[in-house]
């Protein structure tokens, strides 16, 4: 395995390690998919979960393109001044 995807492992590692106290760890559907299998929590639950995580990050996506968006527009008028 690369460096990279040892430390991209481990940096997945610390951030289910911070959030386990505040949501249990759940950062991705994959973790939340995992604990719905094994039954740590309830299917309702784990969909809640899933669902909310989704809608997160459409969301933030929106965001980040929106603002993108912006900053490329400024470009663009700035070099056409």
């Amino acid at each position: 395995m690369s460096a990279i995807g040892k430390s991209s492992q481990y940096v997945f590692c610390c951030a289910v390690y911070m959030t386990a106290n505040l949501s249990g760890g759940h950062i991705t559907p994959t973790v939340t998919i995992a604990t719905m299998i094994t039954g740590h929590i309830t299917i309702l639950k784990g969909i809640a979960y899933v669902l909310a995580q989704l809608v997160g990050s459409i969301f933030g996506s929106l965001l980040i393109v929106r603002r993108r968006c912006r900053l490329l527009v400024h470009s663009v008028m700035y070099v056409l001044q």
